[in-house]
C-alpha cells in the first residue's frame, strides 16, 4: 500500500490537511486523487484525522464502494459532477453541506456516526438498507429525480438515532418501507411531490419517538403508513394540493394527531388502526373516513354526540356496527350515558339503512315505537297514547261480563289492566272485549309487553350503571 507521503503535491496537500484535521479548500480536485488518498490509508494512524473540503468542484466519479474508513469526511459547498457512490461502505461520520450531487448511492451503507445531506441539491438518494449509528440530518436539502425511481430511496434503513428533514423538499416520493427509527422523525416544512407514486411511502414504519409531518409542510400525493409502529405522536398537520389520500390501516400508534388541510380534498383509511389517543377537531375532519376495526383508548375532543356523528357518518359504505360500539365507549367511560344511547341508536339506523324489505320495514317501526330500546321516554309515550286508545275503544265498544260476579266496569282501568302486563286490575280477566275492540286489545296487550320490557330494561341499566 501507497503511503500518503509518496504521493503527487496535490495528494500530499490532501494528506497533510487530513492528518492535522483540518479544513481544505480547493477550486477543482479530481474524485480520483480524494480517492486514493482515503482509501491508501494515513502514514501515521490516529489523531484526530478529518477530511473536510470547502468550495470544491469535483470533478469525475468519488467512488468509495466498500471502502471503510476510520475518521470523518465532511463536504462543504462542493459542487459534483457525477454521483456519489458509499455502497456497501463503512464509515465513520459522512457529511453534506450545502452541496451539489447527481445523485448519492448508499446502499448497505453503514455509518457508525451522523450521516449528513444539509442544504444540499441532490438529483436522487439512495439508502436502501443502510444503517446509520447516530442521526441522519437532511434539513432544508432539496432532491429532485425526475420521473424515474424514488427521488429518496430508504427502504429498510435502520437509524439508531433520528432522522430530521425539516424544510426537505423532495420531487418523486419518499420511500421509507420497512424503516427502522430509534429517536424521532421529523418533516417539518418539507414539500413531498409526486404524481405516478405515493409521496410518502412508509409501510412497515418503526418509530420510537415522535413522528412530526406538519408546520406547513405540503403534500401533493398520497400518504402511505398502513402497518406502522409509532411509541409518541403521529402529528399529521400539513396541506395537501389536489386530491389526498392517507392511509394507516392496521397501525399500532400511540398519540394520533390528525389535522390535513383543507379537509375537503382529503380521505383517511385508519381500518384496524390501534391508537391510545386520537385526537381532531370539526374543523379538520376530512371528507370521508375509513373507521372499521379501529380502536382507540381516548377519543379528544369528546363532543356532544350529534356532533360526532356528524365524523362517524364520514365512515361511508359501511354497515359495521364496530366504529358506533367504539365511540359509545368512550362516552359511557365518561359517564355520558345519553350520548352512548344516541350512538348506540345511530348504529341500529345505520344498520337498518342497509338491510332489505320486509326486515327494513320492521327496523323503522322499532325506531318511530322504542327508539331500538334506546329511547324508553319514546316507549312511555306510546305507552299512554295506547292507554287512551284502548279506554276509548271501550266505551265505544263495551266488553261483556265474563261472569256475573265481575265488578263494575271502569274503562280506565280496563285500558291500564290490558296495556300494562305487570298489572292486575281485574278488569281484564273480568271482561271480554267484542267486535272491532277484540283485535285491538290483542294488538295493545303485546305491544304493551313490548314497550314496558323497553321501560324495564332501560331502568335496569340504569340503576347497574348507578
Amino acid at each position: 500500500m501507497r503511503l500518503w507521503s509518496s504521493r503527487s503535491t496535490l495528494a500530499q496537500r490532501i494528506a497533510q490537511h487530513i492528518q492535522r484535521g483540518e479544513p481544505i479548500s480547493l477550486a477543482s480536485v479530481p474524485a480520483a486523487t480524494i480517492t486514493r488518498v482515503l482509501l491508501d490509508g494515513p502514514s501515521q494512524p490516529g489523531g484526530r484525522q478529518l477530511l473536510c473540503l470547502r468550495a470544491a468542484h469535483i470533478t469525475g466519479a468519488l467512488n468509495l464502494r466498500h471502502a471503510s474508513l476510520s475518521f470523518p469526511l465532511v463536504f462543504e459547498s462542493c459542487t459534483f459532477d457525477e454521483p456519489v457512490t458509499v455502497e456497501d461502505g463503512h464509515l465513520r461520520v459522512l457529511e453534506f453541506r450545502s452541496c451539489t450531487l447527481p445523485a448519492f448511492e448508499g446502499q448497505a451503507l453503514r455509518v457508525a456516526g451522523d450521516l449528513t445531506l444539509i442544504d444540499t441539491r441532490v438529483g436522487r438518494i439512495d439508502l436502501f438498507s443502510a444503517r446509520v449509528g447516530g442521526q441522519l440530518w437532511l434539513n432544508n436539502s432539496h432532491v429532485d429525480c425526475g420521473e424515474i425511481g424514488w427521488a429518496v430511496s430508504a427502504p429498510q434503513i435502520g437509524i439508531a438515532g433520528g432522522c430530521y428533514a425539516n424544510g426537505l423538499t423532495v420531487r418523486g416520493g419518499l420511500n421509507l418501507w420497512g424503516a427502522d427509527i430509534q429517536a424521532g422523525l421529523e418533516l417539518g416544512r418539507a414539500i413531498l411531490f409526486a404524481e405516478d407514486r405515493p409521496a410518502l411511502r412508509a409501510p412497515n414504519l418503526s418509530v420510537t419517538g415522535d413522528v412530526t409531518l406538519g408546520d406547513g409542510a405540503t403534500i401533493s400525493g398520497a400518504v402511505n403508513l398502513s402497518s406502522v409502529k409509532i411509541g409518541g405522536c403521529l402529528t399529521l398537520n400539513y396541506r395537501v394540493t389536489g386530491e389526498h389520500k392517507i392511509i394507516i390501516s392496521n397501525s399500532d400508534i400511540k398519540t394520533l394527531h390528525l389535522e390535513v388541510s383543507p379537509p375537503e380534498h382529503v380521505t383517511v383509511d385508519l381500518t384496524g388502526c390501534v391508537v391510545t389517543s386520537f385526537l381532531d377537531t370539526p374543523r379538520s375532519w376530512p371528507k370521508m373516513l375509513k373507521l372499521d376495526r379501529t380502536r382507540y383508548e381516548t377519543l379528544r375532543p369528546l363532543l356532544p354526540a350529534r356532533e360526532r356523528l356528524a365524523w362517524l357518518k364520514r365512515n361511508e359504505d359501511s354497515n359495521s356496527p364496530q366504529p358506533y360500539e367504539q365511540l359509545a365507549r368512550q362516552y359511557r367511560e365518561a359517564g355520558q350515558d345519553y350520548d352512548a344511547r344516541t350512538i348506540l341508536l345511530a348504529k341500529h339506523r345505520n344498520r337498518t339503512r342497509h338491510l332489505r324489505f320486509p326486515a327494513k320495514l320492521w327496523g323503522y317501526l322499532q325506531d318511530v315505537t322504542i327508539g331500538y330500546g334506546y329511547r324508553p321516554v319514546r316507549a312511555m309515550a306510546w305507552l299512554a297514547g295506547l292507554t287512551m286508545i284502548v279506554a276509548v275503544s271501550s266505551t265505544v265498544w263495551q266488553p261483556r261480563p265474563v261472569t256475573g260476579a265481575a265488578p263494575d266496569f271502569n274503562f280506565a282501568a280496563y285500558a291500564l289492566d290490558v296495556v300494562l302486563p305487570i298489572l292486575d286490575l281485574g278488569q281484564e280477566k273480568s271482561y271480554s272485549a267484542v267486535g272491532f275492540g277484540r283485535g285491538l286489545v290483542w294488538i295493545a296487550i303485546i305491544a304493551g309487553w313490548l314497550l314496558a320490557s323497553t321501560i324495564i330494561t332501560a331502568v335496569t341499566r340504569n340503576i347497574s350503571r348507578s
